[in-house]
């Protein structure tokens, strides 16, 4: 049944170049719409790039059940709340103590540093009454561990070496594509690498989620997922642009469609995968598992339907080599 498929997708009429008018749309669409959501209210910033807080409240092995860890987060937003306060982030940490709640929370607006020391001390002894601990106590008075401030400059520092770093793998990724490929399938995978990057930004900005640091190891991981798949076209266009007589358009399309089958396997199983650690691995956030799953359709998309036609609308067919010429000359061919 799978080589029937398979069959049926290498023989499919669609016209990935000559339709690229139409499939270029969505992804400018979507990149219209993040651009004037971005100038008109910018990203949703998370505590990394605001300023704010970390607390540390002892809770226990316990912490790992997960009614205990949601009976032990509603305790702590109460507390923010009845102070004009917002969790941030939630995460389980050890300490000396034992297993602790770690919780981050931005500053509150319209208030001076020494008012939020203030306020920061406040919710502190206010998470001592509500965990039922002791301040006093020799042994419980480390069980609540707050106040321990973040930097707003950090993040912002640490958001810009990253996507400098994001930046150079896609040149590198440039690099490699042309000393394989060729100028204009490195330019055209370039184009497209980007293309995912910025369709994942785009998906934090319009769905407002929160912008944090982790938020570069996603993009950095779909930069890989796009590399290995556009890896796949070039290598059957390679493969096809050596045949005679053949118009870019027509080398494009029959390149895509001999690896439509691989790249849909591909990202099939990324897809899988990533549901799986979700559901009983890794316990993904929104904000970074929406943009992961964005960026892996995004580059299914652009693999298909930008790359090929990219590729066909700037190459330009070696010119067949002078010595060639003067040899088919002389024996009369030409």
């Amino acid at each position: 049944m799978s080589c029937n498929f398979k069959k049926k997708l290498e023989n499919n009429k669609f016209d990935f170049v000559g339709n690229f008018k139409y499939t270029i749309i969505a992804p400018i669409a979507i990149l219209l719409v993040a651009i004037i959501m971005l100038c008109c209210i910018g990203f949703n910033k998370g505590i990394e790039f605001t300023g704010g807080t970390m607390v540390n409240v002892y809770v226990g092995e316990e912490l790992e059940k997960t009614e205990v860890f949601e009976k032990s987060k509603q305790k702590i937003d109460q507390v923010l709340s009845q102070n004009g306060l917002k969790a941030s982030v939630y995460q389980i940490n050890t300490t000396d103590v034992g297993v602790c709640l770690s919780v981050r929370y931005q500053d509150k607006e319209g208030i001076t540093e020494a008012e939020m020391e203030e306020l920061n001390t406040k919710v502190t002894n206010e998470l001592f009454t509500a965990f039922g601990y002791n301040k006093e106590n020799v042994e419980e008075k480390n069980y609540v561990l707050g106040s321990q401030r973040i930097d707003a400059s950090v993040g912002s520092e640490l958001l810009v070496n990253s996507l400098t770093v994001i930046l150079i793998a896609s040149i590198l990724i440039a690099l490699y594509m042309l000393f394989r490929f060729g100028i204009t399938s490195s330019l055209s995978a370039f184009l497209c690498v980007e293309h995912d990057i910025l369709i994942a930004l785009s998906s934090i900005i319009i769905f407002r989620l929160e912008l944090s640091s982790n938020i570069v190891s996603v993009l950095l991981a779909i930069l890989a997922f796009s590399f290995f798949n556009i890896i796949q076209l070039f290598a059957a266009i390679k493969q096809n642009v050596k045949e005679e007589h053949i118009n870019n358009k027509i080398v494009a399309n029959i390149s895509i469609k001999q690896c439509t089958y691989k790249i849909l396997l591909v990202t099939i199983f990324a897809l899988l995968g990533f549901l799986i650690l979700s559901l009983f691995g890794i316990n993904f956030a929104l904000t970074l598992s929406l943009p992961i799953l964005v960026g892996i359709l995004a580059n299914f998309y652009s693999t298909l339907f930008l790359a090929p036609a990219l590729w066909a609308f700037a190459y330009i067919p070696k010119k067949r080599k002078v010595k060639e010429v003067y040899k088919n000359k002389e024996n009369g061919v030409v």
